[in-house]
């Protein structure tokens, strides 16, 4: 779900209290922020790098 703030995505869990956010950031390099209860943790990653996350996540998907 699309946010109004920026180009921001935000994607919803299950559980209200866990969201990861992700957007484009400077130099054309992606920002991923996880949040949940108690904390959260975001980093910066190139264009190759969210590339590799995506194709991590295809082959945990497609192997379920």
């Amino acid at each position: 779900m699309a946010t109004t703030e920026d180009l921001q995505t935000r994607i919803t869990t299950r559980d209200d209290n866990r969201t990861l956010f992700v957007d484009y950031y400077d130099e054309g390099e992606v920002w991923v922020s996880i949040q949940l209860p108690g904390g959260g943790a975001n980093c910066v990653l190139s264009h190759d790098q969210a590339r590799e996350m995506i194709a991590a996540l295809n082959r945990v998907l497609e192997s379920a």
